[in-house]
């Protein structure tokens, strides 16, 4: 099953937000008691300190998520919150007054209580005055259950927005890639001479530029393949020619035997320019590796200017020396049977 490219950026980044996610729970989770204990202990610390002013003159304190007793150690007098008794027993509260009010002035500590753990703060003053504040692990789990439900949304809102972003962006770059699709799909039928401009200076542009260059590359090549058919076209015209008037003074009696040869000659002209046509992609007309050869320009002209002696009644008049031309006989011969060709 094949996705689109947005599909497949919205998939990649939803999987890279949850699995962030899920990574930073775990490496978080391990450590979520010692910070939420933290946080519970400055609670009760704040709590403490917030209704000083009341459980430090003998008023109840105001109510809170807390379960508390206070009272002063001179009058052996104790005030209960409406729960309290509910998690500790008269005897637990008198052995938490003798063993830690009466020791220390301010305390915050873990304690056990019927297979729970409960954190629990006080605070004496020098008149003797004091409160012990207790929070159970229900305290802790609503922090901890609070802080999950903000990481959650949180990343709820990176991965919304996250994905409307890359939406937008994916948009745009999915619309230029059309373009150029377009533009590519449009070049045969245009004969690829429609040029294809792309602006800006990212991946894509130079996408567009690599096909340009291709675009000319093509259209090189097809008036270079344009000029070869028409180049080879005329070069075979020629041997046709003469070994059409060849072969008719041989019937008519003109011409012996011998000018077989010529016919011959022209034939073996006519098979290599056939395999220049069916080759003519390569090039090899064109561009050889065989180095340059001294040509006899008179015996070369002398030979071309034969082969028309039955195609027309024009006389030759030839006043020729022997000269050498660096090249190849060949295409020496293409360049005179076409001016002559031209001249006729």
């Amino acid at each position: 099953m094949r996705f689109r490219l947005t599909h497949q950026i919205f998939m990649l980044f939803s999987f890279v937000i949850i699995l962030s996610m899920l990574i930073f729970t775990l490496i978080t989770s391990a450590r979520f008691d010692s910070i939420y204990a933290e946080v519970g202990v400055n609670n009760i610390k704040d709590y403490i300190n917030y209704t000083e002013d009341s459980w430090s003159v003998g008023k109840p304190p105001i109510k809170s998520k807390y379960e508390y007793f206070y009272g002063n150690l001179h009058s052996n007098e104790i005030h209960y919150s409406e729960n309290i008794l509910n998690i500790f027993s008269r005897d637990e509260i008198n052995y938490i007054i003798d063993n830690t009010i009466r020791k220390e002035n301010s305390v915050i500590k873990v304690y056990k209580s019927n297979d729970s753990l409960y954190h629990l703060g006080a605070k004496i003053k020098e008149d003797g005055s004091y409160i012990v504040a207790i929070g159970d692990n229900d305290l802790l789990k609503h922090y901890r259950n609070n802080s999950f439900f903000i990481f959650i949304i949180i990343y709820g809102v990176i991965l919304v927005w996250g994905n409307a972003i890359l939406g937008i962006w994916s948009q745009q770059i999915v619309s230029r890639l059309k373009k150029i699709q377009k533009a590519v799909t449009q070049l045969p039928v245009e004969q690829y001479q429609k040029e294809i401009i792309f602006e800006g200076d990212d991946e894509i542009s130079e996408l567009a530029s690599s096909i340009e260059t291709m675009r000319q590359e093509i259209c090189h090549n097809e008036e270079t393949k344009r000029e070869i058919i028409q180049n080879v076209s005329h070069d075979i015209k020629t041997p046709i020619a003469v070994i059409k008037s060849y072969a008719e003074a041989i019937y008519d009696g003109i011409e012996d035997k011998e000018a077989a040869l010529v016919i011959i000659k022209q034939a073996e002209i006519l098979k290599n320019k056939t395999i220049q046509l069916l080759e003519y992609n390569k090039l090899e007309y064109l561009e050889t590796k065989t180095e340059f050869e001294d040509v006899n320009m008179k015996e070369l002209i002398e030979n071309v200017v034969d082969y028309y002696r039955f195609q027309t009644n024009i006389e030759f008049i030839l006043e020729l020396e022997n000269v050498y031309f660096k090249g190849f006989s060949e295409h020496y011969r293409t360049v005179l049977t076409n001016i002559i060709d031209n001249g006729i």
